[in-house]
C-alpha cells in the first residue's frame, strides 16, 4: 500500500525530498508533480510525495531529521554587497557600451576631436545611471519594510 508522507509547496522541493529519500534507499512517487510544472508558479495543486507504507515512517523520519533552510533574508550584508556590485557592473557594462558606440560614430564620421566629450558623456550617463539604480533600489527595500 502506498501512503503520503508529506506536501510540498513546488516541483524543485519535491525533487530534493525524492533525492533525499532515493539516497537512503526509498524509493517514492511525486503526485501531481507534472501538473505543477505545467502550470508554473500557481500552486494549483499540491506535490504529494508518496512512499511504500513500510518505508513511511523511516521516511518521515529523514524529512525530519534534515536541516530545515529558511527564506533568504534580502538584508543580509552579503546579498546587499553582491546587489551593489551587480549595479555597478550594469552601471560600467552599459557606460562602456554608449562609449564604444560613440567612437564608432566618430570612426564612420571621421570626427575624433569630440572623443573627450564623448568620454566624458559616457562617465557621466556611468555615474547617473549608478545613482539612480540606487535610489530606485533603497526606494524598493523601503516599501518591503
Amino acid at each position: 500500500m502506498i501512503v503520503k508522507i508529506t506536501t510540498c509547496k513546488d516541483a524543485f522541493e519535491g525533487e530534493v525530498v525524492k533525492g533525499l529519500l532515493a539516497d537512503n534507499g526509498i524509493d517514492c512517487h511525486l503526485q501531481n508533480e507534472t501538473m505543477s510544472q505545467i502550470y508554473g508558479g500557481v500552486q494549483a495543486m499540491a506535490i504529494n510525495v508518496l512512499v511504500r507504507e513500510e518505508d513511511a515512517e523511516k521516511a518521515k523520519e529523514l524529512l525530519n531529521s534534515r536541516p530545515q533552510e529558511g527564506p533568504i533574508d534580502a538584508d543580509t550584508p552579503q546579498q546587499e554587497r553582491k546587489s551593489i556590485k551587480r549595479i555597478l557592473l550594469e552601471s560600467f557594462l552599459v557606460s562602456v557600451c554608449l562609449l564604444a558606440l560613440f567612437l564608432l560614430n566618430a570612426w564612420l564620421n571621421n570626427d575624433f576631436q569630440s572623443f573627450y566629450q564623448y568620454a566624458l558623456f559616457a562617465g557621466c550617463f556611468f555615474i547617473g545611471y549608478t545613482l539612480i539604480a540606487l535610489l530606485f533600489r533603497m526606494r524598493r527595500k523601503e516599501k518591503s519594510e
